[in-house]
């Protein structure tokens, strides 16, 4: 009795007329919000970053999606703006401070810091090559004391 009807695996495809053959076209709203005169995108993209006052109509707008924006809108804009320049200033300000109160106490780290200043390189002192800034930044430290017992061990077998 089941064999009678056909599975739904068996069933062939039928092709409608009024379907297209890979799906429906793919609309790109940006050309026709351009192809209308429009801005490629809806105004909810935009920041208002760029904001035009006009003292004859009263009203505030933007210059990139050319919508009016509420004054209370275009005030917080102002004072975003403004807070984060206080902001900057603060750390720049900071950062001036921290550098003004750093000093050089050792002989040897002003006697470099000047010959480095003159567009000179200190020399090595035992393989007599020069020594960059850069030279310095990979912070790689050796104990005194163990650099001393090296020296030592060196000049025992150099004799």
């Amino acid at each position: 009795m089941d064999e009678d009807k056909p599975k739904p695996f068996d069933v062939p495809l039928e092709n409608r007329p009024d379907s297209q053959p890979f799906g429906a076209p793919v609309v790109d709203f940006a050309g026709v919000r351009i192809a209308h005169g429009m801005r490629k995108f809806h105004h909810r993209v935009c920041k208002h970053n760029r904001l035009v006052y006009s003292t004859n109509e009263r009203r505030v707008w933007c210059e990139a999606c050319e919508r009016t924006i509420d004054a209370f809108d275009a005030f917080m804009s102002l004072t975003n703006n403004f807070q984060q320049m206080k902001l900057a200033a603060e750390f720049e300000q900071k950062q001036a401070r921290e550098a003004l109160g750093m000093h050089l106490v050792r002989r040897a780290a002003k006697n470099v810091d000047r010959t480095w200043g003159a567009g000179m390189a200190p020399a090595c002192p035992h393989c007599g090559k020069g020594i960059l800034a850069h030279d310095m930044l990979g912070g790689d430290c050796v104990s005194a004391e163990i650099e001393v017992a090296r020296r030592k061990r060196d000049a025992t077998k150099a004799e």
